[in-house]
């Protein structure tokens, strides 16, 4: 509490405290930095590597922040680096921000199809990430060709190695594509 100026001026460092091992001391951090901290500290940046935590209570603080101090010109840089984290939690949260700043975005797409494949690819987990994530390949490869070429072949990946339940979706996905952009191969006839 003494250390909150020393703190705001390294945030890199102060930051550590919300890893403690102890439950308490990460309450006491969460606290502490709900209290003493506001926009000025937590640029986009450390909000980000607080979600990088692979504690979970860290995780949600740091959502917690994003959404109190979330300003729109930083929507596309949460979009980019939370899209990277593996938790599922963290990929949920993430399917926020697709509309909004994936949308006719052809080179975003393209960057996000890692992510799109690991959401997907997640076995009896993450039902409405999934879900959101469909829907909007979906959404997207139906505006035009060059989105339609990138989100077939995770698609078709899909549809070879999906369960039955969402074998169904995206075979109905694949064929709605192809009759909307006939020039693009399919894996599917």
């Amino acid at each position: 509490r003494h250390s909150v100026e020393r703190m705001k001026a390294d945030m890199g460092a102060g930051l550590r405290i919300l890893d403690a091992k102890w439950d308490d001391s990460r309450q006491f951090a969460f606290d502490l930095y709900r209290t003493n901290f506001g926009e000025a500290e937590f640029t986009a940046t450390v909000l980000v590597s607080i979600c990088d935590s692979v504690r979970p209570d860290v995780q949600q603080f740091g959502r917690e922040l994003i959404t109190r101090y979330f300003g729109d010109e930083d929507g596309p840089e949460y979009l980019h680096k939370l899209s990277q984290h593996p938790a599922p939690s963290v990929e949920l949260f993430v399917t926020n921000y697709l509309d909004r700043y994936a949308a006719d975005q052809l080179e975003r797409l393209g960057n996000l199809r890692p992510y799109f494949k690991r959401v997907l690819g997640r076995v009896n987990s993450g039902r409405v990430a999934k879900d959101r994530v469909l829907h909007f390949m979906r959404q997207e490869a139906l505006k035009n060709a060059e989105s339609a070429e990138l989100v077939m072949p995770i698609l078709s990946w899909l549809a070879a190695n999906s369960a039955v339940g969402d074998k169904a979706t995206v075979l109905g996905t694949l064929l709605e594509l192809h009759e909307a952009h006939p020039g693009i191969e399919t894996s599917i006839s």
